[in-house]
């Protein structure tokens, strides 16, 4: 079936990903509202995948715990439903990672990860339902000569460090073993990468943490935090949950937090899925399922379904306005085309191939594209969040490091230098709107532009490099 565009936009409501989680889950799994006030050793505040893994760590490692999660709508309907699914640590940024913390540290932050990524494996693994597990690796290709000087660096950084077991180059050849698309020039091949269905381990997720014994109320959007005396207080419309510690994640809603919103800023992320094509998948020899992504800023990303699909997404949409989400960040017509013209130029045999399905929403990005955890000033409530579109292995990670501060612990995971670190800030409202707006226009011409679509003059180019010169990892590379 062909739609057109404007078609392919207006079913952007709900993402496929989690109408196909919710078709075979039983009835009766719906958790009420919080109706009345309570007391709780662990208020968690977010019901995606950063607020659930860190509920269901601190009961997994603390039985006697007395754990609360509060979701305003339902859990995994933010980002943790509607991304790509790709499950890897932090191989593929392990330059910037040097670059912020040195060689060493940034080393143990790439391992971390890679404890983070066996132990979602083994989550995924140890589930009664199949969650799309596959354990392909992850491909980054280049497509534009511009694209190939990334890659480059990439390698270059590895050599340096050693690790080109966890970063291998790939000649063009070899890249298109993967996919044989015309396209791809090189690329990196990331082995412990792996791809899941997002929406079904969000909701296995959920049911994970019930059966421990946390305590989970959806539909229950948080009123106001009052971090004053010996305890926290969390209000919602119908109740109150007074607890010893507090856990604030809450992805781009974040950005309308006054301890937050200088140092993240909303973007949308919209995906786009075929009609089945299993046999072009076929043609293209893509038939392991590994994921693939470009080296572009405003990253293209896309991976097969079980049922022969082909789903992509590019992060390239609108700005959120002084942290408002608004409508236009979940149903974003310029990025639903931008992902539809990306899957063509990347997979040119694709095109003209039926669109069946658009979805998007706000992501957190932060001004160097890392997740941050920030305490209160009591030290009472931790805030975590600018994930900036790579989330899935690393929810788990800065789970995994709240669990150890809730709980006091002097270990190898508090003291990640992802822990304690300045977040560059971005500049007040109107000015980071606007030029916001600009900058993600300005690379995004340059971008096409680098594919041959468009053509570039200085002052865009001028534009889009302008975030570097300010210390931000936003710009083109």
């Amino acid at each position: 079936m062909t739609l057109t565009l404007d078609q392919i936009v207006a079913t952007a409501s709900t993402p496929w990903w989690m109408e196909d989680a919710l078709r075979d889950e039983a009835e009766g799994t719906a958790l009420s509202p919080l109706s009345e006030r309570i007391d709780a050793d662990v208020a968690v505040v977010g019901g995606g995948y950063t607020g659930m893994w860190t509920a269901w760590l601190l009961k997994t490692h603390d039985p006697s715990l007395d754990v609360v999660l509060l979701e305003g709508d339902e859990c995994g309907l933010g980002p943790s439903g509607r991304n790509g699914g790709f499950v890897h640590g932090y191989w593929g940024q392990l330059g910037q990672l040097v670059d912020l913390f040195g060689p060493e540290k940034g080393l143990t932050v790439a391992r971390a990860a890679d404890e983070a990524q066996q132990a979602i494996l083994d989550f995924c693994r140890g589930s009664e339902r199949d969650l799309w597990l596959n354990v392909a690796g992850i491909t980054m290709m280049s497509a534009t000569p511009e694209q190939d000087t990334i890659v480059r660096q990439s390698i270059a950084v590895a050599r340096r460090l050693g690790v080109l077991d966890e970063v291998r180059g790939l000649s063009g050849a070899e890249a298109r073993e993967f996919c044989d698309s015309p396209r791809f020039r090189s690329g990196v091949h990331y082995r412990h990468g792996a791809t899941v269905q997002p929406a079904r381990l969000a909701r296995e997720l959920r049911r994970r943490a019930v059966e421990v014994g946390v305590r989970m109320h959806e539909h229950s959007p948080v009123t106001e935090i009052l971090d004053s005396g010996d305890r926290v207080e969390v209000s919602t419309a119908r109740g109150r949950v007074r607890a010893e510690r507090a856990v604030i994640a809450t992805g781009a809603a974040l950005t309308g937090e006054r301890h937050i919103r200088s140092r993240v800023v909303n973007f949308s992320s919209h995906m786009i899925l075929t009609e089945p094509v299993p046999e072009l998948i076929e043609e293209l020899g893509w038939t392991d399922g590994v994921g693939i992504f470009d080296a572009r800023m405003f990253v293209h990303y896309l991976r097969t379904t079980p049922d022969g699909r082909i789903a992509i997404g590019s992060g390239s949409g609108h700005i959120g306005y002084g942290g408002r989400i608004n409508p236009s960040l979940y149903a974003d017509r310029q990025a639903v085309a931008r992902a539809r013209r990306g899957l063509e130029f990347l997979l040119p045999s694709l095109k003209g191939v039926g669109i069946e399905r658009a979805w998007g929403g706000p992501i957190d990005v932060s001004g160097d594209g890392l997740p941050f955890i920030r305490p209160s000033r009591t030290g009472r409530v931790l805030r975590a969040g600018g994930f900036s579109g790579h989330g899935v292995n690393p929810s788990y990670l800065i789970g995994r490091i709240l669990t150890s501060l809730v709980l006091g612990r002097r270990d190898s995971w508090g003291r990640l230098p992802l822990v304690r670190r300045t977040v560059p800030r971005f500049p007040p409202e109107p000015f980071r709107w606007v030029g916001g707006n600009a900058v993600r226009l300005s690379i995004a011409r340059v971008e096409d532009g680098q594919q041959g679509d468009v053509s570039v003059n200085g002052l865009q180019r001028f534009v889009a490099n302008l975030p570097a010169r300010l210390g931000m990892k936003i710009g083109t590379r």
